[in-house]
């Protein structure tokens, strides 16, 4: 017996009756049901966003579902004919595993059912967690007290690294945020050119005029910065049209020659 379809479901691929292909083979009448996995995954994870875990363990617990949801779309998927949900599917697995990785990755002795170290910590908070650990003859509510401490200490380590890598991911942020106008700028018009000729090593003629275009976002930021006087806000034109609803910012505007320019 085959499970008919909702033909409006087209992402899911174009078979309009599927069963899954195992039960002849099993000599089972058992019909399955291609949606069940997707709506399974979208319970679940409704579920998390309604009731967030507030543990660490019931946080792995949350990704362990949501990845075996996801590991059963994609097996089911992959039984069936090459289409673009198979894809996504695939990326939805590589997504959901990813997450459980990651918080295996930094809270290594979950696994162990650690409950003294349940809470979920930041990464400054596992940075910290080594150096506060009791020395190994005191630890005796811990059985395995030498790899859980290792565990800890790989935690450690590792939350040291990411907060590193974060930190000059920040700073690269911040060096690519900083720009230079002075080359750019026309102290007369207090306007922007829209370019510079390095092999003339001179500004374009033309320049950005117009308020209501990307050319604000520019000044915006650049006056923001204190690296442009706030002339050149005021300097930016203001061109308006008519419309049904009124009169509204005339878009679109092409550069303005250095003519207009300097007598803007």
């Amino acid at each position: 017996m085959d499970i008919v379809r909702p033909k409006n479901l087209t992402c899911l691929g174009e078979w309009e009756r599927v069963g899954d292909p195992g039960d002849k083979a099993r000599g089972s009448n058992k019909t399955w049901d291609p949606l069940a996995p997707l709506v399974q995954f979208q319970k679940n994870l409704e579920s998390a966003r309604d009731n967030p875990p507030t543990t660490l363990s019931a946080s792995w617990l949350c990704l362990d579902g949501l990845a075996k949801c996801a590991a059963d779309v994609v097996r089911h998927f992959d039984s069936g004919p090459e289409n673009q949900a198979t894809g996504w599917a695939r990326a939805l697995l590589r997504q959901s595993s990813a997450l459980l990785d990651e918080l295996t990755f930094l809270a290594p002795w979950i696994s162990g059912g650690l409950t003294a170290l349940d809470e979920i910590p930041t990464l400054r908070e596992l940075v910290e967690q080594a150096d506060s650990l009791p020395p190994v003859e005191q630890a005796d509510s811990l059985p395995l007290s030498d790899a859980l401490r290792r565990s800890i200490e790989d935690a450690s380590t590792r939350a040291k690294q990411r907060l590193a890598a974060i930190e000059h991911l920040a700073q690269q942020c911040s060096e690519f945020a900083t720009v230079e106008y002075d080359f750019l700028s026309d102290n007369v018009s207090h306007l922007l050119s829209i370019g510079f000729n390095a092999g003339e090593r001179r500004r374009d003629s033309s320049c950005y005029d117009l308020l209501a275009s990307e050319a604000r976002l520019c000044s915006f930021v650049a006056i923001a910065q204190g690296k442009v006087p706030q002339e050149n806000w005021f300097a930016l034109g203001r061109l308006f049209t008519s419309t049904i609803a009124g009169r509204r910012w005339f878009p679109g505007a092409a550069p303005c020659s250095s003519t207009s320019c300097q007598n803007s």
